[in-house]
């Protein structure tokens, strides 16, 4: 069998794959002068994944590098809403992990999507509502000023919502939260006929039962 042919770059292309290396480390090393830098250069990507199709900004949030993100952000060609090899956003990783500042910039920064689901179909707010992380919750819950909002009874693969998720791992102040924003339902079921309000009896958290109970009222 004839072997394949070879590849070979020209010299342009491999001086640009260099660059865009060093580009890279740059932002893993956390090195925000550098990555200031090179942002002018013309054959670096500020958009352009490595391997495991993380982007450059997807390791700056990572990294937990806010400065850096932001430098990314400002460019306008940081690709926010790709997703990497595990099917996350970079605001995906910041709701999952609980970063609240790093949250907060992406929430600020125009064309970055709120809502845009993962592989699995879950929403940022979804994974901040499991997680507990009220205050991430309360920023997707009231969008800065020409940023999209987010739909608060999105439902993941198994038809529960933030509001379900947040019962179930009896995060009152999320539970709080989503019952002020006037947004959510206490009796959306899953796909096993479990609501919200039945998770909350069967928990027996008497101050979630009473918060579901006047937002039910109130349906």
């Amino acid at each position: 069998m004839p072997l394949p042919p070879r590849t070979t770059l020209s010299k342009r292309e491999a001086q640009s794959n260099e660059e865009q290396e060093r580009f890279a480390s740059a932002v893993m090393h956390r090195n925000a002068t550098t990555v200031k830098e090179m942002l002018h250069n013309p054959k670096v990507n500020p958009g352009q994944p490595n391997g495991w199709g993380e982007t450059p900004l997807f390791r700056a949030v990572m990294n937990d590098d806010q400065t850096v993100a932001r430098l990314l952000l400002e460019t306008g060609k940081a690709a926010p809403n790709r997703l990497d090899a595990s099917g996350w956003t970079p605001l995906t990783y910041v709701a999952m992990m609980g970063e609240v500042g790093l949250a907060e910039l992406l929430l600020t920064t125009s064309g970055v999507e709120p809502d845009a689901k993962d592989g699995t179909g879950w929403t940022p707010l979804l994974h901040a509502a499991a997680g507990g992380y009220d205050r991430i919750v309360q920023l997707l819950l009231t969008p800065a000023t020409g940023v999209a909002g987010v739909e608060a009874d999105g439902q993941d693969g198994e038809k529960r919502t933030p509001l379900w998720w947040a019962v179930e791992n009896k995060h009152v102040a999320v539970v709080k939260l989503l019952v002020g924003s006037h947004k959510v339902k206490p009796n959306i079921e899953d796909v096993y006929g479990l609501s919200p309000l039945a998770i909350a009896v069967r928990g027996g958290n008497k101050e979630i039962i009473a918060l579901l109970a006047s937002l039910a009222a109130m349906s």
